[in-house]
């Protein structure tokens, strides 16, 4: 498991690909340390064994600025949570004279088929679905706007890519969807009336400066809890790689190429369809490994240039000592026993990244643009 708080390389990946990188345990590219090191023994100094002037320039990583949006909402903010308000007490009235429009709630039986064959699980009935909502697959909510109550739209779609089931991604079928009833959502009008009965509120003017308010704090936690990452990662985009350590390297490609095949072997499928049903061939994806694992070692790398240029340092003691935080969150009751589920390395990277952090945001600051 890679318990660091890094936020560049391995847990960068957003898409099914490499969704398991994560769990993985940092490897551990050094030597093994000392059981029983001296007092002032510099752990951090254990977490690699090569030159670090000769596989890692930094760049600028003191008085870093972000740019951040202003907090305060948008227009488009405000318009889409009223409308959201209004659509909760949103009434739906049925129409008879005339065809599926977007925008209206239409109640269905369907029935899907994958080379003529139904599939139990494509299939429902007396099922409320709102036309352009996108709840079903892209194609699907489009396809039955013009239908008539009572008939039946039969039609030809192929599932996304990148679909959440591996084993249906890229799957053409043919779906028969009969419309039972279409219903337009009328939404109530946004009064003073209607505020003070559905809120704290007197006016809309009362309840919109309300909202302003809470828009403008969510926006600006959102802003603080990124800070942190962004300041991050422009330290890592301002440093240059001048040569990766081969066996750290080597160390982040097997771990993530173990769990992509371990991911294929969850759902049954060979190594190549799991490839292919993420959207890559065998080409681009050990390219992808290639990109990722460089990302990885070059996020350590930057840690361990800053830490050493601050002359930031972990002592045996502080390490046991600091190590003890990690007891309760890691679901240990002792030293050893961390040590025997994590490595001390991982351990030693997350308390030189809090410090290292911790010395960059001194001086990083925002910019509102």
């Amino acid at each position: 498991m890679n318990i660091k708080r890094l936020t560049a390389g391995i847990c960068v990946v957003c898409t099914l690909l490499f969704a398991t990188a994560c769990a993985q345990k940092t490897p551990d590219t050094s030597p093994s340390p000392t059981p029983t090191p001296e007092p002032d023994h510099d752990i951090l100094s254990d977490c690699y064994d090569f030159n670090l002037d000769e596989h890692i320039k930094l760049g600028q990583y003191k008085n870093i600025v972000i740019e951040v949006r202003d907090p305060a909402p948008t227009q488009e903010e405000l318009d889409e949570f009223f409308t959201n308000f209004l659509e909760k007490y949103a009434v739906l009235n049925e129409v008879t004279d005339r065809t599926v429009s977007n925008g209206d709630v239409v109640n269905i039986d369907y029935k899907g088929y994958v080379d003529g064959e139904a599939k139990s699980g494509m299939a429902d009935t007396d099922t409320d679905l709102e036309i352009g909502s996108a709840s079903f697959i892209p194609g699907f909510e489009e396809a039955l706007i013009g239908a008539a109550i009572g008939e039946t739209v039969s039609f030809d779609i192929t599932f996304p890519e990148d679909y959440w089931n591996p084993s249906m991604a890229s799957v053409e079928a043919r779906f028969d969807v009969t419309i039972n009833a279409i219903y337009e959502k009328e939404l109530p009008e946004l009064t003073d009336a209607f505020v003070a009965e559905k809120t704290d509120y007197s006016t809309v003017e009362e309840y919109r400066q309300f909202i302003i308010e809470e828009l403008t704090k969510d926006n600006q936690n959102h802003i603080d809890s990124s800070y942190k990452a962004s300041v991050w990662g422009e330290a890592i985009a301002n440093a240059e790689v001048i040569e990766y350590p081969q066996d750290m390297y080597d160390e982040y490609y097997n771990i993530l190429e173990s769990s992509i095949k371990q991911q294929a072997e969850y759902y049954g499928i060979t190594l190549e369809e799991f490839v292919k049903y993420n959207g890559y061939d065998m080409d681009g994806f050990y390219e992808l490994l290639d990109t990722r694992s460089k990302e990885s070692v070059k996020e350590l790398l930057v840690l361990f240039a800053i830490s050493n240029e601050e002359n930031i340092r972990i002592p045996w003691t502080e390490y046991q000592e600091l190590a003890k935080g990690y007891f309760e969150k890691l679901s240990v009751d002792s030293f050893e026993e961390l040590e025997q589920k994590y490595s001390r390395k991982d351990i030693c990277c997350d308390i030189a990244f809090d410090k290292v952090i911790e010395l960059l945001l001194e001086t990083a600051s925002q910019k509102i643009v």
